[in-house]
């Protein structure tokens, strides 16, 4: 039994992988967050987490762990100014995660999984030109910089020590319990707002939080995910209208779509101080995850469209159940 801990597990995504993992019978899972998991499994031990940060001890909680699955993070604030949001963001993204993986190669942790994003590729791929592992690195804000600063410490740690490590990627994450934009999109569908983005004409990559999970716990134990980075998502890419129809279906609700050109729509979100939200609807975000379809044999388990109609119905409160756990692999 694989002892494997897990942090942010009061998280979006790590409640979802506390979840899946004390499902499966070859794990031992330690839940570590500032607070308690409202619905941690009986078969999960719950450890509190100290702040991240350079000066976070975590010996006691790394003793006889043999797998990190690094979850935890602080998003950015759009509150504060971009030189306060990228120290804050260092301290606990960089220096925070640094601390801990020294800390679990010092006690011998055989592997450390680290949830980066796909963004530190930037926020805009070249439609029908999906991002790969391999490309550079071109982070355009505060938090995928600390992201890609944390990725490149890592790998100095992992080569250093030789402790295994797994950098995932994930683009949007969308499920059961999401939040921003993703919800904030489903309410606008719900409400029956007028949406002029019909002439949008992108390709964007996204991820069930059911998709990420199965490829991480895959990622715990397969010999080949060792000192490999990986994209992961859904692996059918959708456009903004595409996606903007999907959760009408699910809805039960037409999606009052209308065509704007998207040239007006760019010069009005300048105005309004938008644009990078515009970008994040007309814009294309893709990556390619070949990779981990030939190196560690992994499909999603989950298609979008059964995703999308779960997360729609938790969202407007018609169910609360898992998709696990007839659909996890064991």
């Amino acid at each position: 039994m694989t002892r494997v801990l897990v942090t942010g597990a009061s998280g979006f995504l790590g409640t979802h992988l506390v979840g899946a993992l004390a499902i499966l019978q070859d794990f031992e899972v330690l839940a570590c967050s500032r607070e308690r998991p409202s619905n941690l499994p009986d078969n999960a031990d719950f450890l509190a987490s100290p702040d991240l940060g350079s000066t976070s001890d975590w010996s006691e909680i790394l003793t006889g762990v043999e797998c990190v699955i690094h979850a935890a993070g602080l998003a950015a604030d759009l509150g504060s100014s971009d030189a306060m949001n990228l120290a804050n963001l260092r301290n606990v993204n960089v220096e925070g995660t640094l601390a801990l993986a020294e800390q679990a190669a010092a006690l011998e942790v055989s592997r450390f999984i680290f949830i980066s994003t796909a963004k530190v590729h930037g926020e805009i791929s070249e439609i029908g030109v999906p991002f790969k592992e391999s490309d550079i690195h071109a982070p355009s804000g505060a938090y995928s910089t600390s992201k890609s600063e944390a990725e490149r410490g890592l790998r100095t740690i992992a080569r250093m020590t030789g402790m295994e490590l797994v950098i995932v990627r994930p683009p949007l994450i969308y499920g059961s319990g999401v939040q921003g934009n993703f919800k904030r999109l489903s309410m606008v569908v719900g409400k029956g707002i007028p949406v002029p983005l019909g002439s949008v004409d992108n390709l964007r990559s996204m991820a069930a939080v059911e998709n990420v999970v199965d490829f991480l716990v895959i990622c715990v134990s397969h010999p080949s995910a060792a000192n490999e980075t990986f994209f992961v998502s859904d692996g059918s890419d959708m456009s903004t209208p595409s996606l903007l129809r999907h959760l009408g279906d699910a809805m039960g609700k037409p999606v009052r779509l209308f065509r704007c050109p998207v040239d007006v729509l760019n010069s009005l979100a300048s105005i309004f101080g938008k644009r990078a939200t515009l970008d994040r609807l007309t814009g294309s975000f893709q990556v390619d995850i070949g990779k981990a379809r030939r190196l560690l044999g992994w499909t999603p388990p989950i298609n979008v469209k059964d995703a999308l109609q779960h997360t729609v119905m938790c969202l407007i409160g018609r169910d609360r159940q898992s998709l696990y756990p007839s659909q996890l692999r064991e």
